[in-house]
């Protein structure tokens, strides 16, 4: 597997001041940093660009392991993320980083197939997805230090794609518990209900970083579209009746990203023929494509002010991470073609 040296690293880093200078026009905040995945023979490293100083590190370097699906904690100072061997020979399982420092910390397995870390607000536990032999796909927390697991969810069927609310209060998920996809709800206790209809399936739910709003994905009008539900009714019986349909692509959509003002939504959708990149604007409906041609687009991600958007293309000669800071600007290539890149994630400024 390819790994960056030190000659290597100082010319990306000087091909990356010049595409960021011409291309974004503008200086970003200092420490500005996106991480990503790197894909080449089979193999996922995790790699972090600090795109003020033009500085690219690979945060992994590990050629017999596989890492992926990180997240950061709400403060950018720990990052999760899976590790797995190259030949799948043990179980994944979650690692733990607290930056800037270089060691990792990983936790026992919760079962065969852990993923898709996400952390509580205060940073002070994860939650987790694991595939358990007899339920299926099952909901824990997970203390980051010393690995203990809590199961929040025990039904036959999977429960899946767990979203943590911004105040970290409730969760919402996706479980085949009854047959059909459909989204539930968990509060603090434990407690789990159903808030989509039991005749449509429902997908990839996302809160609004202000916590008001659930955009997910549905079919309950034949064809898989966006739609947008009032947190405020969770607990009421037919939550989902009042839901608001704010697509109409009859085309897959995939990849939903909230600005952080809550005020847009980022996704990508086939409508066109090829994986495109849109912004949707809550409340006044401003629909912007913000790419077109052969290429296909996807895993876009703001950046923490919300000025631009983050995302990979196949603009080049493979799978790139892109910046662009409006819908008829220039894309700004932050990575070389090497490799495949994956699923660009913003640092999150310090709160302090």
């Amino acid at each position: 597997m390819r790994r960056w040296q030190p000659v290597a690293l100082l010319a990306l880093g000087l091909a990356l001041a010049s595409l960021l200078a011409i291309g974004i026009g503008r200086a970003l905040p200092p420490g500005d940093q996106i991480l990503f995945e790197s894909e080449t023979v089979g193999i996922s490293d995790l790699m972090l660009v600090d795109v003020a100083r033009a500085l690219v590190i690979n945060l992994t370097r590990s050629p017999t392991l596989h890492e992926d699906h990180a997240a950061w904690s709400s403060d950018g100072t720990q990052l999760a993320y899976i590790r797995q061997e190259a030949d799948q020979s043990q179980p994944r399982q979650v690692c733990v980083r607290r930056m800037p420092s270089t060691s990792e910390r990983c936790l026992p397995s919760v079962a065969r197939w852990d993923d898709n870390p996400r952390w509580s607000p205060d940073g002070s536990w994860l939650l987790i997805e694991s595939m358990d032999e007899t339920f299926g796909t099952e909901l824990y927390r997970l203390s980051p230090n010393d690995g203990q697991a809590e199961a929040l969810t025990r039904a036959v069927g999977n429960d899946m794609s767990a979203r943590l609310s911004p105040d970290g209060q409730r969760i919402v998920f996706v479980s085949q518990r009854d047959g059909l996809r459909r989204l539930y709800v968990m509060d603090g206790t434990g407690a789990a209900h159903a808030i989509t209809s039991a005749t449509s399936n429902a997908a990839s739910a996302a809160w609004s970083p202000d916590g008001r709003w659930i955009a997910y994905l549905t079919d309950r009008d034949l064809r898989e579209e966006l739609y947008l539900l009032d947190a405020a009714c969770l607990d009421q019986p037919g939550c989902d009746e009042n839901a608001r349909r704010i697509t109409y692509f009859q085309a897959l959509i995939v990849d939903m990203s909230w600005s952080p003002d809550s005020r847009t939504l980022a996704f990508v959708s086939l409508s066109s023929g090829d994986f495109d990149l849109f912004t949707l604007e809550i409340d006044s409906g401003d629909l912007q494509r913000w790419s077109s041609g052969p290429s296909a687009e996807a895993d876009p991600a703001w950046s923490p002010d919300g000025e631009m958007l983050a995302f990979i293309s196949s603009l080049g000669d493979g799978y790139d991470v892109y910046i662009q800071t409006a819908p008829d600007a220039q894309a700004t290539r932050l990575t070389d073609g090497s490799m495949n890149y994956w699923t660009p994630l913003w640092r999150p400024h310090p709160t302090d």
